[in-house]
């Protein structure tokens, strides 16, 4: 999502449009999935210095996607440790 909000942001820039960072940070709030509702809120609503700064937007961003990536491969290793224990116990 984000290298494709980039790559059009990029687009944008070649026409000559000119637009400070933090209209870049509500732009890619905006394009972002309702499921990020929540924290695009906490986000907009925590700049440091009151200004969105899009480098540090883009790096929550990654973080928090990296956090959800390690909690779901958490939770399928736990579901099949979990289905294994079920199984040797049906088989003995």
């Amino acid at each position: 999502h984000l290298n494709d909000f980039d790559a059009l942001w990029t687009q944008l820039k070649a026409q000559k449009m000119t637009m400070d960072d933090e209209l870049k940070c509500v732009f890619l709030s905006c394009a972002l999935p309702t499921s990020w509702d929540t924290f695009c809120t906490v986000v907009s609503n925590s700049p440091p210095n009151g200004k969105l700064i899009y480098n540090d937007i883009r790096r929550a961003l990654l973080n928090e996607e990296i956090h959800w990536n390690l909690w779901l491969h958490l939770m399928v290793e736990m579901h099949i440790m979990y289905m294994r224990l079920i199984i040797t116990r049906t088989n003995k």
